[in-house]
């Protein structure tokens, strides 16, 4: 291989796998939030966990339910953020305007982080149909590549998540949203349902699974540079 081949080989390498990685940051993390955000399971351990039934004086059933009913809600099949349900023994609204206003901004950034999301799947897939259709073996050094970016990406945010959790909470916040209505007082039903144990018990999860997700993608990027000859 002469040293312009190679040098070609290389850049190309370099541009697949910067290219690859991002679309794994992007499919990794939301899909990994999409599994946190909508396990039940999760909730039922948060809540018992958290004594929430308790503080809020709401039924463990009940809690579950209107789980159910802010995770349709996120998903976009439930109009409103005009919740009822039994606290305190009555049937009623359950949030105020403040916390019903900031549940719409989450779900529209959740929506159009769903997108993106799909968008880099289809990049994803076909730029990979691409490289295979044109017998580029390179492509599964980069794969490899994107999948080592994201293990150090993932493990450098899990060391700063778990030394400085509640100022990178407030730094996602002050990005994502243009005002301070995400801030809630103690009474807050909203918080008191997700506490901060919640999140920082949810944030656990979606790095773990990040880490396995991106450890695939590595290890089967391995694999095929390894076998795939042309």
């Amino acid at each position: 291989m002469n040293k312009g081949v190679k040098t070609k080989k290389t850049l190309l390498n370099f541009i697949l796998s910067i290219f690859l990685a991002v679309c794994v940051f992007i499919i990794g993390v939301y899909t990994s939030i999409e599994a946190v955000t909508y396990d039940d399971s999760f909730y039922a351990k948060q809540y018992e966990k958290n004594h929430v039934s308790f503080y809020t004086d709401i039924e463990p059933e009940e809690l579950m339910r209107i789980t159910d009913e802010i995770q349709s809600f996120l998903k976009g099949e439930r109009a409103d953020f005009n919740i009822e349900g039994i606290r305190f023994g009555e049937y009623s609204y359950l949030f105020d305007a403040q916390e019903i206003f900031h549940m719409g901004e989450v779900r529209d950034l959740y929506l159009t982080y769903k997108v993106v999301r799909n968008i880099a799947v289809i990049l994803f897939a076909g730029v990979l149909t691409v490289c295979i259709c044109l017998k580029k073996n390179v492509i599964w050094t980069a794969l490899r590549n994107a999948g080592l970016i994201n293990l150090v990406l993932i493990l450098l945010i899990g060391i700063g998540a778990a030394l400085f959790f509640d100022p990178l909470f407030t730094l996602f916040h002050e990005i994502f949203f243009d005002n301070d209505l995400w801030l809630f007082d103690y009474t807050s039903l909203l918080i008191n349902i997700l506490t901060g144990e919640f999140f920082v018990a949810a944030a656990v999860r979606i790095i773990i699974y990040h880490f396995l997700f991106s450890a695939v993608v590595c290890v089967i990027g391995v694999i095929l540079s390894r076998k795939v000859k042309y």
